[in-house]
């Protein structure tokens, strides 16, 4: 279940249109894509730091740290990648979310 929901500017969302982008997200941080999401949302106005995409990832308390990390780092040289920018145009928040915190299908998730 990690699931990126990424607040871009403008011009970011039309080139990742048609992008392998979950595809890569998997490729580069080693895990499979079946449960990964990615949202994005056109930011139309941003003040202070420059970045061009922020993202707040939500992951699982299920994983370990090391696999927290890896999806984390998987999506910032993914969407580096795909969306043509720097790793240090965007930034990535990570919120772990514990078992019971979920509801999909209209039932609680437990892990």
């Amino acid at each position: 279940m990690p699931i990126a929901i990424c607040y871009a500017r403008q011009e970011v969302p039309e080139a990742l249109k048609a992008s392998p982008l979950v595809e890569m997200w998997a490729q580069c941080s080693q895990k499979d894509a079946e449960h990964m999401t990615v949202n994005f949302i056109k930011c139309e106005y941003q003040k202070g730091n420059p970045y061009k995409i922020l993202v707040d990832l939500t992951l699982p308390s299920l994983w370990n740290q090391t696999s927290r990390d890896a999806l984390a780092l998987g999506l910032s040289q993914a969407l580096s990648v795909e969306a043509g920018i720097s790793e240090t145009e965007l930034l990535i928040t990570v919120n772990v979310i514990e078992s019971g915190c979920v509801v999909s299908n209209g039932q609680i998730e437990t892990w």
